[in-house]
């Protein structure tokens, strides 16, 4: 399994690093986007960002669900250097509308997503995006049904994998 809160600090030191301020989190209501959405506003306020918008947007399907959530938060009238996206859906919806408003990403507006299956680059070419090595997550996934059919391992035995940075030019 993956630690969703961590990936969220990580989106946050990331963030720090490429000194940008003024932050916003984009993410939908289900409990692994709210576990990177709660690391990423924690670490934002450790790491001394300014939150300037929080949108959560009830469900985000397809693409346009994603535009309505970038829209929602421009609708916020803040002023922000960069969005943590809590998925690459939500976050190739978000380079899409800005650049449909003329915003350039990154000089404009810096984009981090999160994938969960490695689709960052199908998303939105050159988005930085955090994320399980899925190879090595299926590795480790077989690995331990092995150990389990082997009388190695019991049920209910979790291993936390740490998510990887994928940067690229969206940030």
């Amino acid at each position: 399994v993956v630690d969703n809160a961590e990936a969220g600090r990580m989106a946050a030191r990331h963030l720090a690093a490429k000194r940008y301020a003024r932050v916003a989190c984009l993410s939908t209501d289900n409990p692994w986007e709210r576990a990177r959405r709660e690391g990423f506003i924690s670490s934002a306020a450790a790491l001394g960002l300014e939150l300037a918008a929080d949108i959560v947007q009830p469900e985000v399907q397809h693409m346009n669900d994603g535009r309505m959530a970038f829209l929602r938060l421009l609708t916020t009238n803040t002023i922000f250097d960069a969005v943590f996206c809590t998925t690459d859906l939500l976050a190739a919806a978000s380079v899409s509308e800005a650049h449909n408003r003329d915003l350039h990403v990154p000089q404009d507006l810096a984009v981090l997503g999160y994938s969960d299956d490695g689709s960052a680059a199908q998303w939105a070419q050159g988005l930085t995006t955090l994320g399980a090595d899925a190879a090595a997550l299926g590795r480790r996934a077989a690995q331990l049904l092995l150990d389990r059919l082997d009388g190695e391992r019991g049920t209910g035995e979790l291993e936390v994998v740490e998510a990887v940075l994928e940067e690229r030019l969206s940030t």
